[in-house]
């Protein structure tokens, strides 16, 4: 009996033994390794509103850059002068002595082909209306060689043209044919029916 409780306590030991764990390896930080030392002359400063900004490096422009301001020269223009204003009696440069001959041939007394009562008188400053030989209106106006964009939907035209400011506002009365006996008349942005004069004198 003795015996067999020995052989038993020997059996249960040696189980134990056999499924006892293994202790734990503790990690060992390694050897050699050392941390930079604290420094308070090479340590970062915090920056405040008033600390100054580093100036960036300047940059080398590349093969192809293209620059930010116009580089076309401009030769024998003033960049000070202004272009004509519309008010202005020869409208957009243009040549004088064309002008004067136009303006001179609009100049006289003119009668309507389609009603014979009705006349226009122009001067180089005003116009007059008559008819059945009674003064109807007289106002003044402004020629343009060139009619200004103003009365054509902001773009100059190509034809010659006439303003006339009145209480209503301005007109523009567009000079579709002019020869020495023949005017030809339009009053633009209003209608595009036309009127033609004939010289009387």
């Amino acid at each position: 009996m003795r015996t067999l409780f020995l052989a038993l306590f020997s059996i249960s030991v040696i189980a134990c033994s056999g499924t006892k764990q293994a202790a734990p390896v503790a990690n060992t930080p390694p050897a050699g390794l050392s941390s930079p030392e604290y420094d308070p002359a090479n340590s970062p400063t915090p920056m405040s509103a008033n600390t100054p900004l580093p100036a960036p490096a300047p940059a080398e422009p590349s093969a192809y850059s293209y620059p930010s301001a116009s580089q076309v020269a401009t030769k024998g223009v003033e960049e000070s002068a202004a272009p004509a204003t519309y008010g202005s009696s020869v409208a957009l440069g243009a040549d004088a002595a064309v002008y004067t001959a136009v303006a001179l041939d609009l100049e006289g007394l003119w009668v309507n082909t389609t009603d014979d009562r009705e006349e226009v008188e122009f001067a180089l400053d005003h116009y007059t209306t008559f008819f059945e030989g009674e003064q109807i209106i007289r106002e003044p106006m402004t020629f343009h060689l060139q009619c200004p964009g103003e009365c054509s939907g902001g773009v100059p035209s190509e034809f010659s043209c006439f303003t006339v400011k009145g209480p209503a506002g301005q007109d523009c009365y567009g000079i579709i044919r002019l020869t020495d006996d023949i005017l030809e008349l339009s009053m633009l942005g209003v209608s595009t029916e036309t009127v033609v004069y004939r010289k009387k004198r």
